[in-house]
């Protein structure tokens, strides 16, 4: 290859642009590096390990801890005993709650009697229409 092609060959292939990026780059990787650094310094960070460890010790001690078989055990059962209430009374609970919808009705018709007719709660029946002469 003869010098005018290399030469040729190096103007193809950008080297200014090529190194600009490259400096750009290396900038990006100091900056990033910087950061990096910044974190693992921070106590915060240092102390992580040891905040994990207790954490995990703590969850230990919980799942150790008798009384926590105990406080399912119990929440077991009452949850059995709530189903078995529940349960077996499903029909007994709509037919309940239908019964209070016809109720709330019938009282809104009476309530509505009485504010259209107040005497009927005295008297009975409602007043009789006034007879009109011809």
């Amino acid at each position: 290859m003869t010098l005018g092609k290399i030469d040729t060959a190096l103007d193809d292939l950008e080297v200014k642009k090529l190194s600009a990026e490259a400096r750009g780059l290396l900038a990006e990787l100091r900056q990033s590096n910087a950061e990096l650094k910044a974190t693992l310094s921070s106590p915060s960070f240092k102390k992580l390990p040891d905040d994990a460890d207790a954490a995990l010790q703590r969850i230990r001690d919980l799942a150790g801890d008798p009384k926590l078989a105990e406080s399912i055990e119990h929440l077991r059962s009452t949850l059995a005993r709530l189903d078995r209430i529940f349960g077996s009374g499903e029909v007994d609970l709509t037919t309940t709650i239908d019964n209070l919808r016809q109720i709330s009705d019938n009282l809104r018709d009476l309530t509505e009697d009485a504010k259209r007719y107040p005497s009927s709660l005295i008297f009975g029946a409602p007043p009789r229409p006034l007879e009109r002469s011809p």
